[in-house]
């Protein structure tokens, strides 16, 4: 299953890669991971869901059931929240060194 990995700076949720294309940047931000690792967006963080909303209202609709999972930096890692098939968070890390971990 594939899922969208942004960066929440300033109370927006901007891609994680960069490029010339707003829309070539999302592509580049996405990443692959097991069916049911993720199946969305974690909404506990009120001004983080909104945001998230705000950024997927922006996709064409057909690209809008992709999962984007905004990150934060935190302690020098960039750190998220999901919901797995069992409805419960799970908190991520993304690295450029190390790529995807879970928690």
């Amino acid at each position: 299953m594939r899922i969208r990995l942004g960066r929440f700076v300033d109370g927006a949720v901007l891609p994680w890669a960069e490029a010339d294309a707003t829309w070539r940047a999302w592509a580049l931000s996405e990443v692959s991971v097991r069916v049911g690792r993720i199946v969305g967006e974690d909404a506990s963080d009120r001004l983080i869901a909104a945001a998230v909303e705000a950024t997927k209202g922006r996709w064409p609709e057909a690209e809008r059931v992709v999962p984007l999972i905004a990150l934060q930096e935190e302690h020098d890692a960039w750190q998220g929240r999901a919901r797995n098939s069992s409805g419960k968070t799970t908190r991520i890390r993304y690295s450029i060194n190390k790529g995807l971990s879970f928690d």
